[in-house]
């Protein structure tokens, strides 16, 4: 079954653990992760794979966000993502190692170079990168290799979305479509999960990448048709890198993927239905027809000798004005329930 196809089917909000660079270049802290995000919850993980030569120029600045950690002050944008490559030997391991640790491996290739080496190695599916969304010649080739796409909409417009989705379905690739904030972390307001309600004219799974500091927006997503969540990953927040910020770590990830379940769980049926314990509460709660005060037999029902009051289960009250003039068979006492069988 197609990686994209399996989202239509499934019944609980899947969860990717977005390891990214959060490894720092290292093997042995990849493997790490992948252990931590499995044992909290995770349904799969994701890595990057990039040719830190193939993309970026010696001349690009570093990101805002990039620029606020201190720790690579002296280092360009591209020694920075140069330190953290894996390289494609490491991200077939890890691969494998996910395989054996029963997760699900998935990755995002930056440039052309890293994405022939994922078609290389026999991987079926691919995330696209909010930064290479509007990238056609780079699509067009996943779409060539026969990826299952996994797309993120964090740095495009309408009209961008418009267009890449349209190239897409002419060529009948299979894909999910992201909500994402391309800011790290993303505040609360940027969140912007209505979205989501929009991209449902395409008939494709949905799903939200969450740069938040909380779960907030990944929670609400559920909420909005969201079958899939995405959430940057560390070990620690202290860990070197430019990324741990905005990362939850391996509590908050159990968390979050308890609260994933539970909301889903809250969105029950679109059939509005009474279920024993509620029935049970309407019988207690709700209020039937009883004696205003004692109504002698013969005697017509009236506003003066007939009201409504708990329990639920006699005449229900919105009968009241149907009663009306109706004659008791029987004296009935103050505060006893008016029944069917009591009347002429």
């Amino acid at each position: 079954m197609s990686y994209i196809n399996k989202f239509l089917k499934q019944k609980q909000p899947y969860l990717i653990a977005e390891i990214g660079i959060n490894h720092n270049g290292s093997l042995s802290i990849a493997k790490r992760m992948i252990e931590s995000a499995k044992k909290n919850g995770a349904d799969c993980v994701k890595f990057q794979h990039f040719y830190a030569e193939e993309l970026i120029s010696i001349y690009a600045k570093k990101a805002p966000y990039q620029n606020k950690n201190k720790e690579f002050a002296k280092l360009s944008q591209k020694e920075i993502i140069k330190n953290c490559e894996l390289g494609i030997s490491n991200l077939k391991k890890l691969r494998f190692y996910c395989k054996r640790k029963k997760i699900d491996f998935l990755c995002t290739p930056f440039d052309l170079k890293s994405l022939n080496d994922l078609r290389n190695i026999g991987e079926k599916k691919i995330k696209i990168s909010s930064c290479n969304f509007n990238n056609t010649i780079f699509i067009e080739q996943a779409i060539k290799y026969k990826f299952d796409l996994l797309l993120s909409t964090g740095m495009t417009d309408e009209l961008e979305i418009n267009k890449i989705v349209n190239i897409i379905k002419k060529k009948k690739a299979k894909f999910l479509l992201f909500q994402c904030t391309s800011d790290y972390p993303a505040s609360i307001e940027m969140s912007n999960m209505k979205v989501l309600e929009k991209y449902k004219k395409f008939n494709v799974p949905l799903g939200y990448s969450d740069h938040t500091r909380d779960n907030i927006s990944a929670i609400g997503s559920i909420f909005l048709g969201a079958k899939v969540v995405e959430k940057h990953f560390t070990l620690n927040k202290k860990m070197p890198g430019i990324d741990q910020i905005a990362s939850i770590n391996p509590k908050e990830l159990r968390i979050l993927k308890k609260d994933l379940i539970s909301a889903f769980i809250s969105l029950g049926r679109s059939k509005k239905q009474l279920n024993k314990k509620i029935l049970n509460n309407k019988l207690i709660m709700c209020k039937s027809l009883v004696a205003k005060k004692t109504i002698k037999k013969n005697e017509k029902l009236t506003y003066k000798n007939m009201c409504f009051k708990r329990p639920g289960n006699g005449i229900p009250s919105y009968k009241f004005k149907n009663y009306l003039g109706k004659r008791v068979k029987k004296q009935i006492n103050r505060d006893n329930l008016i029944l069917y069988r009591d009347l002429v």
